[in-house]
């Protein structure tokens, strides 16, 4: 029989360049959630939170919300009580995403020569969130803070999201 067992996605966890950091982020558990209709606020209710706006997200302590299309959210970093499955269309999706941080003075320049999002502050405020291309991947960005992001991509696209963002920030770095 054949055992399977759950790899690293990339063989370290941080890289500085310049005024930026990548660090790779452990959010613990991640589920998706799709009120069914009518029962957006029993679901706000068994999360105890309200579910964002098309583009945001909620936090509250270790757990988010965020818009992840049409009718559909993510839970970070909590999980789901067993009961929700009785007004939501749940699925753990732990083991299919990355995520990692990118911070620092210079992030806005790093992320323009990555995404097709303007993501400068006046325009892409803190708790925004965008389903974008990052180079050539789906992905997901958040903005965290003034100087901070979250990028998350499929899982198995995780040395690659590293690999374009690093060398996006040496070359803001050498400027």
């Amino acid at each position: 029989m054949i055992e399977l067992s759950a790899r690293a996605t990339l063989d370290r966890s941080e890289v500085t360049h310049g005024d930026c950091r990548l660090s790779l982020m452990d959010m613990g558990q991640i589920t998706q959630i799709m009120p069914f209709k009518g029962h957006a606020s029993a679901v706000e209710a068994q999360i105890g939170m309200k579910l964002p706006q098309p583009n945001g997200t909620t936090t509250q302590q270790t757990k988010t919300v965020q818009w992840f299309g049409r009718g559909t959210y993510l839970l970070i970093g909590a999980a789901p009580a067993p009961q929700m499955a009785k007004h939501a269309a749940i699925s753990d999706q732990s083991d299919g995403w990355s995520i990692v941080s990118l911070q620092g003075a210079k992030c806005e320049d790093v992320l323009a020569r990555l995404v097709p999002v303007d993501v400068r502050l006046s325009k892409f405020g803190i708790g925004q969130t965008a389903r974008t291309l990052i180079q050539h991947m789906n992905g997901a960005l958040t903005r965290t803070g003034t100087d901070q992001f979250e990028l998350m991509v499929m899982r198995s696209m995780t040395q690659t999201l590293w690999h374009d963002v690093e060398r996006a920030m040496q070359s803001v770095a050498q400027r």
